[in-house]
């Protein structure tokens, strides 16, 4: 009770970054337990984000020993093939890896070494970004994905589509704009625009809505089913343009920590996170979603069978921990779970 008068208080009068700063003081977080120091500044330095004319961007970091990026932007190899059999990653920051501890514990960069074992052909490119949606997903395999001829293409999400916020979403087009397009650079504030963005064109012009699913758009609470609806969409049109390649193509419905029996520590974390956001509607209204009917309920309801796999109570009965923050990003152990059961569940099905 009164660690949340505490949070309810902290919230009336200082940002939720400052609020972050003001808790490391008491009680250090696990996720900076996990990474440098400078990391962190890394996250909040415009000058590694690069935003580019579609409605998406690319995060770069100076070179250190937890995380690196391409000289495009993503946290994986540089784009050469030399004859390679080819996997990509698609998804937020949970397949990026916040939440592991190098770039080498990554269960993407684990998944490539399991299949080096089986070919030395095998590289696996992650193309995952921090709080990318489907939508995103999509750009970034039309922009970059395709031209690294894949043989298999794995879309670990689900969280972000039906957790983010509504300012980030637009009800009216039905598309996510993303944080950092609002939140930074005013001088490109036209350019990135709801209206001028090639997302929205790219969607509107692709996107049809699913039959049997109403949208109410006047709900201020997240409306589960239109989110559902737009997740659907993406993926059908990313299984499709991949059915033209060839490719075969599977989505993960990622993991969450909602119903996990957590750990001690899981649980400090979790409950450190849900105390934060408790007066928001938004970010609590995900988790009661989920505990009531299964955050991926509309989704799994109306899926093609043939390329959803759904892990989102995988680590219910895990014993040790898993989460980081207790609900959605993965430790070192759970990337190498994850890996594992991607390894035997879908690329040697």
């Amino acid at each position: 009770m009164i660690k949340k008068i505490l949070f309810k208080l902290l919230n009336i009068f200082f940002s939720e970054r400052k609020i972050l700063q003001i808790y490391r003081i008491f009680k250090p977080s696990i996720l900076e337990e996990n990474y440098k120091k400078e990391y962190f500044q890394e996250l909040g330095n415009l000058s590694s984000w690069k935003l580019v004319p579609m409605g998406v961007r690319l995060f770069q970091p100076p070179k250190n020993k937890v995380i690196n990026s391409n000289n495009v932007g993503f946290r994986t190899h540089e784009f050469e093939l030399n004859n390679n059999k080819v996997i990509i990653v698609l998804g937020g920051s949970a397949s990026w890896g916040l939440g592991a501890s190098s770039d080498e514990k990554t269960f993407s960069s684990i998944l490539e070494k399991k299949l080096k074992k089986k070919n030395d052909k095998w590289t696996v490119f992650n193309l995952s970004m921090m709080a990318a949606t489907s939508q995103q997903e999509l750009l970034y395999l039309i922009f970059w994905g395709l031209k690294l001829n894949p043989e298999i293409v794995i879309s670990f999400s689900g969280f972000n589509d039906l957790t983010l916020p509504n300012k980030f979403f637009d009800k009216e087009n039905n598309i996510f704009i993303l944080p950092d397009v609002l939140k930074y650079k005013k001088n490109f504030e036209n350019f990135f625009s709801i209206n001028n963005s090639l997302i929205k064109k790219l969607i509107l012009s692709l996107n049809k809505p699913l039959e049997g699913i109403e949208v109410n758009k006047n709900e201020l609470e997240i409306d589960f089913k239109t989110r559902s609806n737009v997740f659907l969409n993406s993926n059908k049109l990313i299984s499709d343009i991949l059915k033209n390649y060839d490719t075969k193509y599977y989505t993960v419905m990622q993991p969450i920590g909602y119903n996990k029996k957590k750990t001690t520590t899981e649980q400090k974390q979790f409950d450190f996170y849900t105390n934060l956001h408790a007066s928001r509607v938004e970010y609590t209204q995900g988790y009661r979603f989920a505990k009531e009917n299964g955050l991926y309920n509309y989704i799994i309801n109306k899926k093609d069978s043939k390329f959803f796999v759904n892990y989102e109570n995988l680590f219910d009965n895990e014993s040790r921990d898993v989460f980081v923050d207790g609900i959605v990003h993965l430790n070192d152990y759970g990337h190498e779970i994850i890996a594992n059961k991607i390894f035997e569940d879908l690329v040697f099905d």
